[in-house]
């Protein structure tokens, strides 16, 4: 069975990546369309993200000390949520007049993110968070890495087991040692359920 992904532009980029008007090209190879790219004389990019696009495609392209940037909108994942690279980079949304989040990103019917081994200080800046899962984690599930959230909220996040490892409606950490200790910094939790750990499992 083949997946059809629609190219209204026939730029070879299916329509949900699609970062501008009109065709888009890399001149610079780098993977991400050179219309929504900035780039920085320490060699480093940001890839901005358009609303409403996928932003794993940029994830999986960027490189240590990149920055991947939402515009102000609404984000969905694919099944499984995003997977952080093992790359040192910031997701990083938008904020509004007040300084408030004002990019989200819902997992939908799964997990929003998914950090695995990442030991390269990942941080994510301004964003709405909101997903669930059937065990752990309904928002994001850390695994033995050590990533930054500030200035997010998680919102709606929830998961449903009930067995003695499942909790952490908006986070769930697992494996918590000196070296694997995520932060949150002007982060708020509201309206997120689990059977332990409502926020932080």
């Amino acid at each position: 069975l083949s997946v059809v992904w629609a190219d209204t532009d026939g730029d070879l980029r299916p329509d949900d990546c699609d970062q501008c008007d009109g065709p888009e090209f890399d001149l610079d190879g780098n993977g991400w369309s050179d219309c929504a790219q900035i780039d920085h004389e320490d060699e480093t990019c940001t890839f901005n993200v358009a609303d409403g696009t996928q932003i794993q495609p940029a994830l999986d392209f960027a490189l240590d000390g990149f920055i991947v940037e939402l515009e102000p909108g609404s984000y969905t994942t694919l099944p499984g949520g995003l997977d952080i690279p093992g790359h040192a980079i910031t997701l990083r949304g938008g904020i509004d007049e007040l300084g408030q989040p004002a990019s989200s990103i819902d997992g939908v019917d799964d997990r929003a993110i998914v950090l695995e081994n990442n030991l390269n200080s990942v941080a994510f800046e301004h964003l709405v968070i909101s997903g669930r899962h059937d065990n752990n984690g309904g928002g994001a599930y850390i695994y033995r890495s050590d990533p930054s959230f500030s200035n997010c909220r998680f919102v709606n996040c929830y998961t449903e087991g009930t067995s003695t490892w499942d909790g952490g409606g908006a986070v769930f950490v697992f494996s918590q040692s000196p070296s694997h200790r995520p932060s949150f910094d002007n982060c708020v939790f509201s309206d997120n359920s689990a059977h332990k750990g409502g926020a932080i499992g």
